[in-house]
């Protein structure tokens, strides 16, 4: 487990936060999305 990249995006749901969180999980990232849009994208 040492080493692991682990990210964790807030308002991850869609825009900018979405594609942060695309673009960390393409980098190695595991990724943690948050959102409270209530749409259902996260």
């Amino acid at each position: 487990m040492a080493g692991e990249k682990v990210a964790l995006v807030t308002a991850g749901g869609s825009g900018m936060g979405a594609a942060a969180a695309k673009r960390l999980a393409a980098d190695g990232f595991k990724v943690g999305v948050l959102s409270s849009s209530g749409k259902g994208e996260a």
